[in-house]
């Protein structure tokens, strides 16, 4: 290995993460004075900058009632969304519903068989594709791929109850009954064409005894049965609507036009997925439709529904610019479908949530979404929370749906976004208001910045709505030639701290830069990192020291020397992110002589100078890499690759515990 590669290993290491990400420089360098701009003809935009590409991270835990537990009955129209969080990537590829019971979620991945998701970690329950579905003890799996099998989770067994040929006869879509000792399921019959193609002979709905595996009668013909406790019936697809029949007499209603019916736990509630189509006329010969679904909820009893999700078209062109290349007199259609796709929504097996699959169209990204409800309206605060999250995870559909007049972009990726505080509220003119300080970072970069905004609120459907945005002032951290570090307010620059000022002996031999960083304003505590290149001519590896350094008592401190991570030397520093109480700092780490470039994530408690690797707290999992996201508030929540995967937990500092956002 030449010296000339050697000094500039870990630059190109740090360069390839940051290739990782669509990173916007002038937005970098020029972060706009208020991230909303009002022009002349009082259109908004918005310039708030997201989380890394490929992070999947999520918020999370709040207090909220189960509609199990509203006591009167409360209509579907009535219940309030109190949170909608992203928490799970799954990449490309079909993918199949999850299912969940007391904080575990069950979910098939296409081609690596059936995972488990809680706090203890995401780890492979079974080695085979199938679609699944948790028994309301929680003991066992239905499992379907053709055939139906039930798999119990203690003894790790499996038995087959219904085998189809694999050609023309399939068994899938099993449901357990509310008590677990009868199963519904769909037995389809394909009829092969002539030449080619095949048809659907029979859909079929049929019951089976769990203990005698006798089928006992067929109930209908449709997809996706559930039953409803509490009453002798069922709820099914066919022909697109979603339909609730009577076992006893035998009578079909209308629940609403749909696919993917779930039923609730409690039997008050249907889930599924209703398409609106709209069709516009532009042109004389020119037509728009829009093609948008979304996440519904409706009352069994057939009282209320409610709409869940906020998909909106995808507008991938300019509609001016294109009837204006039409050809006369041909008529021509542009049709516009959602950002997203929703699939398979689920109840938690306490009916406060559901699980959705969300597919982004636009990226052809797959995600596990969860959808808390309440019947109490969210306060300001909490809306403001709620915002600031869904875009750190990029959820811009439940980010415009709390807002009056959202912008067509919301979400750039570099710089991030990671951590948030509300500062205040009160009224201003009769306007509600809500104060927030929102901290943004630059991956493998010295850039920290704080903008502090106020955000005017009306009152919504389910709490109040972002009416606009307002700056009150930001200053940076940066350092521009990676050794004096800088605070700029305005066009005022102060130097805060110099790297010549750090003690001979805690300065590398060797070539080095000043790297991530971060500043909390209350105690006046900079924390930095100097990441030590690989210099052959001084016989240096690259490591990574970390100080804090006290603006007022111009104290330097050495909280730690990282000269490897994971057995592995030449260690560089891709992100630092510190909570808003200065108390805990997040550590992003790589080694360049990793085949694998595996992320390793530190957390220090600089009062006490206690070190935790996260890599160490989930139990049973694989850990592909790691990356800290964000704090919210005092969690930490981080993100686990694995298998294309990308798993999102949230670490609590204090306790010392590792929580999942399916709780």
């Amino acid at each position: 290995m030449d010296e000339h590669h050697d000094e500039h290993q870990i630059e190109d290491s740090l360069r390839k993460l940051k290739q990782e990400i669509p990173v916007n420089e002038d937005l970098k360098h020029r972060l706009r004075a208020s991230f909303l701009v009002i022009n002349k003809k009082g259109r908004k935009r918005l310039a708030l900058f997201g989380l890394i590409a490929a992070a999947a991270c999520l918020a999370f835990f709040f207090n909220i009632v189960s509609p199990e537990n509203f006591g009167e009955k409360v209509y579907a129209a009535s219940l309030k969304i109190s949170n909608q969080v992203s928490f799970l990537d799954i990449g490309q590829g079909a993918s199949l519903k999850v299912s969940e019971h007391q904080g575990t979620v069950y979910m098939p991945i296409a081609g690596k068989g059936v995972f488990a998701y809680d706090q203890q970690g995401f780890r492979q329950v079974y080695d085979q594709d199938a679609q699944v579905q948790v028994s309301p003890d929680g003991k066992k799996l239905l499992l379907a791929d053709g055939n139906i099998k039930i798999y119990d989770l203690a003894s790790q067994t499996v038995q087959e109850v219904l085998k189809g040929d694999g050609a023309v006869l399939y068994y899938e879509e099993p449901s357990w009954s509310p008590d677990g000792e009868r199963i519904i399921f769909v037995k389809r019959i394909y009829q092969p064409g002539e030449t080619h193609g095949f048809t659907v002979k029979e859909s079929g709905i049929y019951e089976m005894d769990v203990k005698s595996r006798k089928i006992s009668r067929k109930l209908a013909d449709g997809a996706y049965p559930a039953y409803v406790k509490g009453r002798e019936a069922i709820v099914f697809e066919k022909e697109n609507q979603i339909i609730l029949k009577n076992l006893k007499d035998g009578t079909e209603q209308v629940i609403d036009a749909g696919r993917f019916p779930a039923v609730s736990p409690d039997g008050n509630y249907a889930a599924y997925v209703k398409v609106s189509q709209t069709s516009r006329q532009i042109g004389e010969n020119a037509r728009v439709t829009e093609s948008v679904d979304n996440v519904w909820i409706a009352d069994i009893s057939l009282k209320t529904s409610k709409q869940v999700t906020a998909n909106y078209p995808h507008r991938y062109i300019d509609e001016k610019d294109w009837v204006q290349g039409l050809k006369p007199g041909i008529p021509q259609v542009l049709a516009y479908s959602g950002i997203y796709s929703y699939y398979d929504p689920v109840w938690s097996s306490d009916g406060e949530s559901l699980y959705v699959l969300k597919n982004n169209n636009v990226q052809a990204l797959m995600r596990v979404m969860r959808v808390d409800f309440s019947t109490e309206k969210l306060s300001g605060e909490e809306t403001v929370k709620r915002f600031l999250q869904a875009l750190i995870v990029r959820d811009d559909d439940y980010a415009k749906s709390l807002m009056k007049e959202p912008p067509e972009i919301l979400t750039v990726s570099n710089p991030r976004q990671v951590g948030y505080q509300i500062t205040g509220s009160g009224e201003e003119a009769g306007k509600v208001y809500v104060d927030a300080e929102i901290y943004w970072a630059s991956t493998a970069d010295a850039y920290f910045r704080m903008m502090k905004s106020r955000f005017y609120l009306s009152p919504g459907a389910d709490g109040f709505i972002i009416d606009s945005i307002k700056e009150q002032g930001n200053w940076e951290i940066t350092s521009a030639d990676h050794t004096a570090i800088s605070l700029n307010k305005g066009n005022e620059k102060e130097i805060l701290f110099d790297a010549a000022h750090i003690p001979m002996q805690d300065q590398p031999k060797g070539d080095y830069r000043i790297s991530c960083l971060a500043y909390h304003e209350p105690d006046q505590t900079l924390v930095f990192t100097v990441q030590a290149m690989q210099d052959q001519e001084k016989g240096q590896q690259a490591y990574v020291k970390l100080f804090s350094y006290n603006i007022d008592t111009k104290e330097l401190k050495l909280i730690d020397t990282i000269t490897q991570v994971g057995g592995n030397a030449n260690v560089g520093v891709g992100n630092l992110i510190l909570d808003n109480q200065g108390k805990y700092l997040a550590l992003d780490l790589f080694s360049d002589d990793d085949p694998d470039f595996k992320g390793y994530t530190y957390l220090y408690n600089l009062h006490t100078g206690e070190k935790t690797d996260l890599t160490h707290l989930l139990k049973n999992t694989v850990v592909e890499t790691m990356h800290a996201k964000f704090w919210q508030e005092n969690n930490l929540v981080f993100t686990i690759s694995r298998q294309g995967q990308e798993v999102n937990f949230a670490y609590q500092p204090d306790q010392g515990q590792i929580i999942s956002f399916s709780e």
